[in-house]
């Protein structure tokens, strides 16, 4: 589900849909479907229903099969449907209605515990939904909800087969349509052109949760629509790497990582995110991640851990200690030589060990056409004019791309405490 406040349908707040859904919210849309927080009123239940566009009567049916086949999956984690219907040509799914929301909006504002908890949630339900035999296709944050009850977050949109996307989309006019966010989170094989590659995989649900978790974390995509991260990585056929070192959790940034790799063979598996991820369910439970402290047993005589003896005394000698004045003099002696050291390290100091020299270093980017994305050895810097300051003086490989444009890749040289600057033309496809 999106967010955009563009509807497909004309509804408005106080509508009554299908005879007995007050309409009372609209929560946002997406490529072919409204989705309102509504109150049914034939049982006094606030529900959120998802409307899609108009289609005929074999639309609808196929659409409701597909979700027929769906009533057997359940688990905690994943938002199913409770009631398909039709009203008219209009088809809808009631759901429970999630009083959090999605997570669109939140991107960049989450805590590295925030994040943990939607990663093993998600992780969880795409676990379940891939054992099934189901692949998502459309994983993203305004498809993530939080349900504020009972503290998770949800997955919502699966189940629709890519023929029943394929006509819900031609019966919606393109402009209404936000292909270009599912295409940001789409791996580099969709892209590729060849049709066996466009086939559901796991393991491009995979590669939109670590696009997912990047953006949650960091609060961008690597490449902002209209491009798109995966699209990037296919022209750069593998030699691109992603700025990873934006994730501050180092246990996230080797998730994302596994998640996005560009081969979707090496890609990690939903099972084995949840794998990587610390056990903190059983430290919830003991309350604490640490073992019990060990009980010490205090004897009759007072004493921890001593044995006593039928008088209440210690029935062992305490341990021998040194004279108080020996004490003083090896610590006096220890400070002495702590002192010495310390004016030795001053006395002999160079000067310019106490000196910091700022670096000036500038390296100023562009391209034609603009807008071009920049790598440095590898890793992606902005999009043209870019200017990086602070640079380290020696050889850099820059590289360039642009949508409709060959990938340009150049070697220039750095040089210390002046402008640098490096332009290119970028050619045609």
């Amino acid at each position: 589900m999106d967010t955009d406040t563009r509807q497909i349908h004309n509804f408005q707040a106080g509508d009554l849909f299908d005879r007995h859904y007050r309409l009372l919210e609209h929560v946002g849309s997406g490529g072919f479907a409204d989705v309102w927080k509504a109150k049914d009123e034939l049982v006094d239940t606030i529900v959120a229903l998802k409307i899609y566009t108009r289609l005929d009567k074999e639309g609808i049916s196929e659409l409701a099969k597909e979700y027929k086949e769906m009533r057997g999956i359940k688990h905690p984690n994943l938002l199913t449907g409770n009631h398909f219907d039709a009203s008219g040509n209009i088809p809808y799914l009631e759901m429970d209605y999630c009083d959090g929301g999605s997570l669109y909006g939140r991107m960049g504002k989450m805590s590295n515990d925030e994040l943990h908890h939607v990663l093993r949630d998600i992780a969880g339900g795409l676990a379940y939904l891939h054992r099934e035999g189901i692949v998502h296709q459309d994983i993203k944050p305004e498809n993530i909800l939080y349900d504020t009850k009972k503290d998770r977050y949800l997955l919502s949109d699966f189940g629709i087969s890519g023929k029943s996307r394929t006509r819900l989309s031609h019966s919606v006019n393109k402009a209404n349509m936000t292909l270009s966010m599912t295409e940001a989170y789409a791996p580099p094989e969709k892209f590729s052109g060849n049709l066996a590659d466009l086939e559901p995989d796991t393991k491009g649900d995979i590669f939109s949760l670590g696009m997912t978790l990047f953006e949650l974390s960091v609060g961008q995509l690597p490449f902002m629509p209209p491009m798109a991260t995966g699209r990037e990585m296919l022209y750069g056929q593998g030699r691109l790497q992603l700025d990873y070192g934006q994730i501050k959790d180092p246990q996230l940034r080797k998730i994302v990582e596994g998640c996005t790799m560009y081969g979707k063979a090496e890609r990690l598996t939903a099972e084995q995110v949840l794998a990587m991820l610390p056990d903190s369910e059983k430290n919830k439970k003991t309350g604490s991640s640490r073992p019990p402290t060990e009980k010490i047993k205090v004897g009759s005589g007072g004493q921890p851990g001593t044995k006593t003896g039928r008088s209440g005394t210690s029935g062992t000698n305490p341990p021998s200690q040194l004279p108080l004045k020996w004490i003083y003099i090896v610590g006096s002696i220890i400070g002495v030589a702590l002192l010495l050291a310390i004016i030795l390290q001053f006395c002999f100091r160079s000067p310019l060990d106490s000196i910091s020299v700022p670096t000036q270093t500038i390296l100023n980017i562009s391209s034609n056409p603009s807008k071009a994305s920049v790598f440095i050895n590898g890793v992606y810097k902005g999009i043209t004019p870019l200017s990086l300051k602070d640079q380290q003086p020696g050889p850099r490989i820059i590289s360039m791309s642009a949508d409709g444009y060959e990938w340009l890749e150049q070697t220039i040289e750095i040089k210390s405490g002046v402008p640098n600057t490096c332009h290119a033309n970028l050619k045609k496809k």
